[in-house]
């Protein structure tokens, strides 16, 4: 079976559908910095188990395919690791505010084409952490 972010989406559940940069952004935003720091970390965590699935694609047409996922999962990981960090350190200013951060994160999983797995992991993470924690 080919590896699509359509398939992604519905292996988690309907509500992955509904993900957006502007939804993200919504529930981050409740958070103080560290708690912050803590969901972004669970969505980096979540977004490895992706990048097993697509390691794990071995017919020659996956390939490329999986090799393009796999460059947008590790720069995704680089933008979280990032944010986390000046999470981290208490910077709330001179950094990306929280929504254009968003929207770089579903900018650059629209681009490598993994925005099912980015959707996921986030729908995933909020069942961790609902907003009655925050």
């Amino acid at each position: 079976m080919v590896l699509t972010d359509t398939n992604l989406e519905r292996a988690v559940f309907v509500g992955a559908y509904q993900m957006n940069s502007q939804i993200l952004d919504e529930w981050l935003t409740i958070f103080p910095l560290l708690e912050r720091a803590k969901a972004l970390n669970l969505v980096n965590y979540q977004l490895t188990i992706y990048a097993r699935e697509y390691g794990l694609l071995t017919a020659d047409s996956d390939k490329e395919m999986a090799m393009k996922k796999l460059l947008g999962i590790s720069e995704l990981s680089h933008k979280l690791t990032s944010q986390i960090g000046h999470y981290m350190n208490g910077y709330e200013t001179d950094i990306y505010p929280v929504n254009v951060f968003c929207q770089i994160l579903f900018d650059v999983a629209n681009q490598y084409n993994v925005t099912g797995a980015l959707r996921g992991s986030i729908i995933s993470v909020q069942g961790f952490i609902p907003r009655s924690q925050a």
